[in-house]
């Protein structure tokens, strides 16, 4: 429900997602479990009007850099998007912050997600990150961070609850009017 400001943190409140998440057009991945000592920021992104994304981006409250993000961009399109770009995991990678480790290399690897096991490629980057790219439930999925995080991280498909929980923990934490 944040979009992320200059410095890494909430830089203010954006309409709720809920009304997003219903809309999306198909499931939504994210942690099964918050990381420890993490915080949850949920997102989403429209285009022309309709919903394109939706990501959490998982990180510490002290430590910008100690993240994750699982981004769910969406699959079957039923629409032209005017905006015209392909979104793919270097693009996130990049608007993550991370870069690739030189020379790049595609490995592959598996990915939990609803408790079973989803085929996916992984890229190592600089600063001990990395990114994971995936198709699940005709959906497209990266998730870029801190490697120990990234690489220990069980996903499931989320729900609207998931996002109010996340939403709530938010102002738990730091009080009714957060931005």
């Amino acid at each position: 429900m944040y979009r992320q400001g200059p410095s890494g943190g909430p830089a203010g409140r954006m309409p709720a997602i809920a009304p997003r998440v219903t809309r999306f057009p198909g499931l939504v991945a994210i942690a099964e479990d918050v990381p420890e000592g993490l915080i949850a920021l949920p997102g989403f992104q429209d285009v022309d009007g309709r919903p394109w994304s939706v990501q959490v981006r998982y990180r510490d409250p002290d430590v910008a850099r100690r993240y994750v993000v699982v981004r769910t961009t969406r699959g079957s399109l039923d629409w032209t998007p005017v905006i015209g770009t392909v979104e793919n995991v270097y693009t996130v990678m990049v608007n993550c912050g991370a870069r690739p480790a030189e020379p790049v290399v595609e490995e592959s690897a598996r990915v939990e997600i609803d408790g079973g096991m989803v085929p996916a490629v992984r890229i190592a980057c600089r600063d001990g990150e990395c990114a994971l790219a995936f198709d699940w439930q005709g959906q497209h999925v990266y998730v870029v961070g801190v490697g120990e995080l990234v690489d220990g991280l069980r996903l499931r498909g989320g729900a609207v609850a998931d996002f109010e929980a996340y939403d709530a923990a938010h102002r738990a934490r730091y009080g009714p009017g957060a931005q």
